[in-house]
């Protein structure tokens, strides 16, 4: 979604995996995320992404379990329309 110089997006991911032997595993991840940036006209574009992932996985005979819950975020700044403007570059 874009309205002047703001975009956002949002991402769900939702992965299923298994295997049929006795020492087979099951597995299940989820994750989702979203990102918010903001750049001027030929300015720099400042970007903001979070979310969260969540994988669980055992196996059929139940001798192993685990679970993994995570938190990321990530911020970056663009400098690159910018800097081609003033140096006068476009590629």
């Amino acid at each position: 979604m874009r309205r002047g110089g703001w975009r956002a997006s949002a991402d769900i991911s939702l992965d299923r995996g298994s295997s049929s032997t006795a020492t087979g595993y099951r597995d299940r991840a989820f994750s989702w995320g979203g990102t918010l940036a903001y750049r001027r006209k030929d300015g720099p574009e400042f970007m903001l992404r979070a979310g969260r992932d969540r994988e669980r996985m055992r196996s059929n005979d139940l001798s192993y379990q685990s679970s993994v819950n995570g938190f990321w975020l990530n911020a970056s700044l663009d400098l690159s329309n910018h800097l081609n403007k003033k140096l006068e570059r476009n590629d």
